[in-house]
Order: structure tokens, then sequence, then C-alpha cells
């Protein structure tokens, strides 16, 4: 009984951790948008992905198969990941909380744009987790590319696990290039004042979701956006290399201008986020820059 009962236990774990690992992306609207069938969503898929396989019909929750993408089944199989589209439901205000709002920097208006929005499609994968980071980042970015245009009415798009607001005009007029869009869509990095101090803390949201260690600063008399800036940099390092940062091991730094120099290094440590959620970070201490109060 006690086996049974340990095995019931990890499945429920495994369960657990694969939700905490779903990467819901919100497509927001003003007013509720007309439904596209589920022919006209497996064209847009198939477009994307070639071999797609309808798993679920139903008109409120589509659900497609990705063969070209396939995760172990834990028996010496394969089993390909799945794409969901949840059709139109009201959009819960209160789902996106205040410090979420607090860090829309990429568009300042972006408390009144979530405050027009009433109606929300939600587009999620499912048994992904176990995909190699930038493979899931490639189905993300390639479903959305699918899917959006069948949405012509689409507000705004909330990147859930990055609390990240985008307008479609963003996202169509991205000036990266299409290995970059998931640093430019699924990643944000916040910035924090620390109480009754000089001192600052940079950070990122959604790097933890692909399974790789976020970033982290703690610095002072340091321009905050070039912070930001060298942030995204290394995002990007991260996310399209195969070699994480190790204990102990620098990145290139900024000059006195804020840009990267190679003649300045600064110290990466591994350990935990100071700023919820919780989660495992790179901390990034910017050389005479760090803050004292750490």
């Amino acid at each position: 009984m006690g086996c049974f009962l340990e095995k019931g236990r990890q499945a429920q774990e495994r369960q657990l951790q694969e939700i905490q690992r779903l990467y819901q992306v919100q497509l927001l609207f003003e007013e509720r948008p007309d439904a596209p069938s589920a022919q006209q969503v497996y064209e847009a898929l198939r477009g994307a992905f070639g071999r797609v396989d309808l798993v679920d019909g139903d008109p409120s929750l589509l659900c497609f198969a990705i063969p070209a993408y396939t995760v172990p089944d834990g028996k010496g199989g394969q089993l390909p990941v799945k794409l969901l589209l949840q059709q139109a439901h009201p959009f819960r205000q209160e789902s996106v909380d205040a410090q979420a709002r607090g860090q829309f920097w990429n568009l300042p208006d972006g408390e009144a744009v979530l405050a027009g929005c009433q109606y929300e499609v939600t587009f999620f994968d499912m048994m992904a987790a176990g995909l190699d980071h930038q493979r899931r980042g490639e189905l993300l970015m390639d479903g959305m590319d699918a899917v959006l245009p069948l949405y012509p009415t689409c507000k705004a798009v909330f990147m859930k696990p990055a609390g990240k607001l985008l307008t479609l005009p963003q996202i169509l007029q991205e000036p990266v290039s299409r290995e970059d869009r998931y640093i430019w869509r699924g990643v944000n990095a916040r910035f924090f004042r620390i109480g009754g101090t000089q001192s600052f803390v940079v950070d990122t949201l959604g790097l933890s979701v692909l399974g790789l260690p976020e970033l982290q600063y703690k610095f002072q008399g340091l321009d905050p956006n070039w912070v930001v800036g060298h942030a995204y940099d290394v995002a990007a390092y991260l996310y399209h290399q195969d070699t994480p940062i190790q204990e102990g091991e620098t990145v290139d730094g900024l000059d006195a201008q804020g840009r990267l120099d190679p003649q300045v290094q600064w110290l990466c440590h591994r350990g935990q986020a100071l700023v919820g959620p919780a989660r495992e970070v790179v901390d990034i201490q910017p050389g005479e820059h760090a803050a004292q109060e750490f």
C-alpha cells in the first residue's frame, strides 16, 4: 500500500509540475470575438507545422497534437506535444495582479489597454515541458504566429508566465529575428526600487518556465535601462546556448556609456530570487555598482 501511495504522490507531483510549466498566452479583446472553426485552426497550424492531428474538436476547447515535437512517454516511446485553444470567455481583470501591472515597461499605457479588455482566448501547450528550451520556444512562437491572424480584433496579448503585455502591432512589427521572438515576447525584464535606499533590482520572468535559470541584478549607480538591456542580452545568450552560466563564472559587463565591454567582467552566482515568484536565478554582480545592502 505504501508503495502504491508513493507512486500516486509522484504522479500528482509530475502533473503539478507540468501544470506549473504550461505556457499560457492570453489573447485579449474589448468585445467577444468570432470563434474560428476547428477546420480553420487546423489549417492554420498545419501551415506552421506540417502534419497536425485534431485530438478534440470541442468548439470551446480545441486540442491538436503536433507530431514534429515529441517527448518521451516513459515507456521507451515518444508522444507528440499538444497545443490547445480555449475559445472566447470572460477575462477576469483580477487575474493580473498589481505586481504584474506595475511591470508593463514595454507598454506605457498597458494599464489602460488591459482595463479595456473584457474577453480572452487562451492558447497554451501541454506535455511540452520535456522539450529542449529552444524547441519549446519555437513551438510556442510558431503556434502564436499561426493563431493570431484568426483573431483580427485582438487588442493585446498577455504572456502569462512572463507577466508581459504586448499589443498586436508590437508583435506584428517586432524588431527582432525569427530566432529571437521568444526573448522579445516571452521574457520580461522587471525593475524594482529597494525601499529607503538608492539601490535597485532588475530581474527576469519567462526563462524558468523553459527550464532555464532567471537573471537577477542588485545594483546602484547604473542607469536601470542599461541593466534591463543587459538582462535581455544575457537572456538571449542563455536561450541560444547549450552551456549554462556556472557558479563563479563571469559575463561581459557594461562600460561607462552603458555598452557591452569584454574588458569589464561581472561575477555570477547561482541563487534564489529576491522578488517573487520563487525561482532559481543567476545573480549577476555588476562590479563596483553591486548594491551594498546584500
